[in-house]
């Protein structure tokens, strides 16, 4: 027996560095290493913080062409405007038409000179009220525009709507120390009809 084992030939030990490179195949280390399944490029979602911001934040309407053109006082581009009928659009934005746009704006009274004196806006542009903001007449007051945008207005056929103190000509006449205006809107007051039953004045008492 001594003789048949000395005559068996030795094994040689692996390099442990061959065996981890064509991989062990013992329950131990397949259990110490688990393998991963490999995540194709289609099915993998990468969530960045620039796609995290768009999709929180809520998709908003562009503002017209029309609308910055107003907002701008771009005169040329208004002109442009008139003549296509455009410039009697709404702004999707605000829901306002461009004259009350061009006076909420009021970064030059002459671009409402400009879409007054064009002739497009009669009185159902000239009435049309927003909720916070009244009519173009009221806002005009409110941010004290020159007394003839007024009269433009007036003669237009804009009305002096005696709305909630919020969205009244009258109120803001008076709240803005405007006496030229409060003037013009109370002569206004006696020629137009208001909704309103206006008392006459009050015959002079015989001495």
């Amino acid at each position: 027996k001594t003789q048949l084992l000395l005559a068996m030939p030795l094994a040689t030990p692996r390099p442990a560095s061959s065996a981890r490179a064509r991989g062990s195949s013992s329950p131990l280390s397949a259990h110490a290493r688990p393998k991963t399944a490999p995540v194709s490029k289609s099915t993998a979602t990468t969530t960045t913080p620039s796609s995290l911001s768009r999709s929180a934040k809520p998709s908003r309407a562009p503002p017209t062409t029309v609308g910055l053109a107003v907002k701008k006082a771009e005169s040329t581009k208004i002109d442009g405007f008139i003549k296509s009928g455009d410039i009697l659009c709404t702004e999707r934005t605000t829901g306002h038409n461009m004259l009350l746009l061009s006076v909420l704006a009021h970064n030059s009274s002459a671009t409402v000179r400009q879409l007054l004196e064009s002739g497009v806006f009669g009185p159902e542009q000239l009435n049309q009220r927003s909720v916070q903001l009244g009519s173009a007449l009221s806002a005009a007051v409110r941010y004290e525009l020159p007394l003839d945008v007024l009269e433009k207005m007036l003669a237009g056929g804009a009305r002096v709507h005696l709305d909630r103190p919020a969205v009244c000509p009258l109120y803001w006449a008076c709240s803005t120390g405007n006496l030229p205006a409060l003037r013009l809107l109370v002569a206004a007051l006696q020629e137009q009809p208001t909704g309103f039953d206006v008392p006459p004045a009050a015959p002079a008492a015989a001495a």
